[in-house]
């Protein structure tokens, strides 16, 4: 008996495991149980340690309202404005300057007006370390890349795509590179790692494209294959704190008011810029503007660990060109680590409901639920490990569910039979020996020492000799 019920413990955690592996992985009820993991993802970002913003190698400046205040248009970015950006970061000796602003195109017109088209090209040529952005768009018969103006590009030091892998929604992912006609092209925060690293992004692609797959420091192997056609190379996000303001230093990156930079000219301090790379790009546009984990409705909430609402998409790539530059990105468990996670949680759940009953296993089940989902939080805040929390809890509710089948039914059937069969003609201290241990039903009985009273009624055998059986 006891060797049948450890194999029906065994059988009830393994069927557990798996079917929670599996419904976390199927097709409909795989994208709850993934949009309850993406949402405790969440919560544990935000729950995570925000480091100091000056320790990271990465400095913004934006263009929020009081830069654009005295602007006389915002659509397209005054090219003049740029190359004055461009040459006081230059200056102040930045390692690398990305411009997160789309220069796809020319406008003589508005060139009339200040020269600025070939202002900024001269701040693009004597920096010698600018990477701008460009584009991809779906053609209809596939992704097209769409480069800066040749006028731009030819004198900066590389191009990157700004494309991100979930625009729509809330974003948790960079782009390493996208696929496009045919061709593997480098993301923006792609281009600008390769530069302030003292490489080339071509040199970058051609090494993955022979090996396979991206070679970053800390990046998983899950999240460096080459993207496929028309798709992006998409990685998680470890997101440093709530988003960047200018006159915020207790957010993600230390940033500054284009407006100020503008103003302080040479007197911008060295120590803001120099050896670093710093982006340059939107903190006002509504459509440059995304939810991340740290979203919230109050934007200008200072309190550091508060939610601060939406991130600008030059956060975003100088969110993901910190991890590439530190070597620091979320950390996954392997296959087989989940896996025996699961039948850790299954088996210990069915323990309990097997051998303390099903109130005992009900508490058990939902308390390795929650410390499991203690220990993801504290792993991720601590070392940036991501482990599951909706399919341990989907195990544990599975094993106390099978194990309470078990010991209701096919148990509890076996307990009823035996108790209706020997509770006439046994005490009733012994039938509640047999409905514990129903192994004892067995021949052969066993060896006691007993005390034995032999006895007979005086005429009893002649009474019965006349007497019919009843």
């Amino acid at each position: 008996m006891k060797l049948r019920r450890a194999g029906a413990l065994g059988a009830v955690a393994l069927g557990s495991a798996l079917a929670a592996l599996a419904l976390t992985r199927l097709w409909i009820p795989g994208k709850l149980f993934q949009q309850v993991e993406e949402t405790t993802l969440d919560w544990r970002s935000q729950a995570r340690p925000s480091r100091p913003p000056g320790e990271s190698p990465v400095v913004l400046v934006m263009f929020d309202s009081a830069s654009v205040a005295e602007w006389p248009y915002l659509a397209p970015f005054p090219r003049g404005v740029l190359a004055e950006l461009v040459e006081v970061v230059r200056r102040s000796g930045a390692r690398a300057i990305g411009v997160d602003v789309l220069l796809d195109r020319r406008y003589p017109a508005l060139d009339s007006l200040d020269g600025g088209e070939a202002r900024l090209r001269g701040a693009l040529r004597r920096a010698g370390n600018v990477v701008l952005v460009s584009i991809t768009e779906d053609a209809g018969a596939g992704r097209v890349h769409l480069p800066p103006d040749p006028f731009f590009a030819s004198v900066a030091a590389g191009v990157g795509v700004a494309d991100l892998p979930t625009p729509y929604e809330p974003v948790r992912d960079g782009a390493l590179a996208v696929d496009a006609g045919g061709r593997l092209h480098p993301g923006f925060a792609t281009t600008l790692y390769a530069l302030a690293t003292g490489g080339s992004a071509d040199s970058l692609l051609a090494r993955a494209a022979a090996e396979g797959r991206f070679r970053f420091p800390g990046l998983a192997e899950r999240w460096s294959r080459l993207p496929r056609r028309g798709t992006a190379a998409a990685v998680p996000l470890l997101f440093r704190g709530p988003p960047s303001r200018p006159g915020h230093n207790d957010r993600a990156f230390l940033a500054f008011s284009a407006a100020d930079l503008l103003a302080l000219g040479d007197a911008v301090p060295p120590e803001w810029f120099a050896g670093k790379v710093v982006l340059l790009g939107s903190g006002f546009h509504a459509e440059d503007r995304f939810r991340t984990p740290h979203y919230a409705d109050n934007p200008d909430a200072g309190e550091r660990g508060k939610l601060a609402g939406w991130t600008y998409g030059v956060e975003l790539h100088a969110t993901l060109l910190e991890n590439l530059l530190t070597g620091s990105f979320p950390r996954a468990l392997p296959g087989w680590a989940v896996g025996a996670l699961l039948l850790g949680v299954a088996l210990a759940a069915a323990a309990a409901t097997f051998g303390a009953g099903i109130a005992w296993g009900a508490t058990a089940a939902l308390g390795l639920a929650l410390l499991n989902a203690g220990v993801a939080f504290w792993a991720f805040g601590a070392h940036a490990l991501v482990l599951p929390v909706a399919a341990p809890a989907l195990a544990a509710a599975l094993a106390f569910a099978g194990a309470t089948s078990w010991v209701s039914i096919v148990e509890g059937r076996e307990k009823r039979v035996i108790r209706a069969a020997f509770s006439r003609y046994l005490a009733p201290a012994l039938v509640d020996e047999l409905v514990d241990d129903p192994s004892r039903l067995r021949l052969g009985g066993e060896k006691r020492s007993v005390s034995i009273l032999f006895c007979d009624l005086e005429g009893f055998t002649a009474l019965a000799e006349t007497r019919d059986p009843h």
